[in-house]
């Protein structure tokens, strides 16, 4: 609402205890009250227009006791009128169609008379405040909607995720029963969410996080180009660590080893004191396309940043093992371990003895036990790990 315009309708209830709301009104001043009539009644009338200045009907007018008393409210009629009996006193007024506010005020209701309150919006400063409060009010229903939708997309997100780990466990035989409940869980999300993104402005901080989670929602679906898509859309709009590392898996389930080595490289530029899982995961994705000497720096990074992860010390002793040289003699091949094999698998085994790492890691010394005369091949590499 205009305050200077504010200001002029509160200042005669101030001083004459009238209800001031619009210039239009012809209540003359009325004398201030005794205390001992405080506490009486006054009957407030009035008409209402709209911006044509004709009978505006089935208007809602409330008024709220500025002390915290309870909203008592009136409407108008077919002609526009309505009339209410209220305790003197001060209220904020307020004018409504339906659940929408249309403008409000702050006035004085006096004790034992009738005052005039007539709201006509054709007045430019009426119809003024209203387009303000329509204004306003748009953008908080925006914002409300946007809360909505990326609650629920959030929610439906959470759901999915939680099943999909639940399914990492189970034997594949099982696994297509909690399929069927995440993929309908993802495409919620993703209906959610992007209806959340349409509700930002496109320098909106928030449009980074919310095509992050649909990036996440579209992988839960096994749907990867387009999770890149909306991943690459969030690390340009805010580069994050934990973004590029999704992006590089995501780049890595397409076979894009070279576009997933830049996403992780990215991630560890950003947060590198926080980087051992991109590292695993950039080691994993070597590793499953058979590039063991380019998995082995990775693999000793995730083993520093994280030394008790026994998945990383396993990895890097398979790619210590695919790196290893081999000396020739006439007929006779020679393997020439590389240093750190046997620690890498011990390591593997000793956090985890009865694990599944642990346990390939102990089926990879008896390998290297049994390596000798004859060996004419590296081992390779059969079984594909999952970040």
């Amino acid at each position: 609402m205009n305050t200077k315009f504010a200001r002029h309708l509160t200042l005669a209830a101030a001083l004459l205890a009238v209800v001031v709301l619009v210039p239009e009104w012809a209540a003359g001043p009325i004398a201030a009250q005794t205390k001992a009539k405080a506490v009486g009644k006054g009957t407030v009338t009035g008409t209402i227009k709209d911006t044509d200045a004709k009978p505006w009907p089935d208007i809602t007018v409330s008024f709220k006791d500025d002390k915290g008393g309870e909203e008592v409210t009136a409407k108008s009629d077919a002609q526009g009128k309505y009339k209410i009996e209220l305790p003197a006193g001060t209220y904020v007024v307020t004018v409504k169609q339906g659940d929408q506010d249309l403008y409000a005020v702050k006035a004085a209701v006096a004790a034992d008379a009738e005052t005039p309150a007539d709201f006509n919006f054709k007045d430019p400063a009426l119809a003024s405040a209203m387009a303000e409060i329509k204004k306003q009010s748009a953008a908080q229903n925006k914002i409300n909607n946007l809360k909505q939708h990326y609650q629920a997309g959030t929610t439906a997100l959470t759901q999915a995720n939680a099943l999909a780990v639940q399914m990492k466990s189970m034997p594949a035989a099982q696994q297509a029963g909690l399929r069927a409940q995440i993929d309908p869980l993802a495409t919620q999300a993703v209906s959610e969410l992007k209806q959340a993104l349409e509700a930002t402005a496109p320098t909106d901080v928030n449009r980074a996080t919310i095509l992050m989670k649909i990036g996440a929602a579209y992988e839960l679906d096994g749907k990867y180009e387009d999770a890149v898509q909306n991943y690459q859309q969030a690390v340009a709009l805010k580069p994050d660590a934990s973004t590029y590392n999704n992006l590089g898996n995501d780049y890595a389930k397409l076979g894009k080893i070279d576009e997933a080595t830049a996403a992780y490289q990215k991630g560890v530029e950003l947060d590198p004191a926080n980087a051992a899982r991109t590292y695993l995961n950039f080691g994993i994705t070597l590793y499953n396309a058979q590039r063991l000497k380019d998995a082995i720096a990775p693999l000793k990074k995730a083993t520093e940043l994280d030394p008790k992860n026994a998945q990383a010390w396993y990895l890097l002793g398979v790619a210590l093992v695919g790196a290893m040289d081999y000396k020739q003699e006439g007929d006779k091949i020679t393997p020439i371990m590389q240093p750190g094999t046997v620690e890498a698998y011990q390591t593997a085994i000793d956090l985890d003895p009865n694990g599944p790492w642990g346990s390939q890691a102990k089926q990879g010394i008896e390998q290297l036990k049994q390596m000798g005369l004859g060996i004419e091949t590296k081992e390779k590499v059969t079984k594909p790990v999952k970040h």
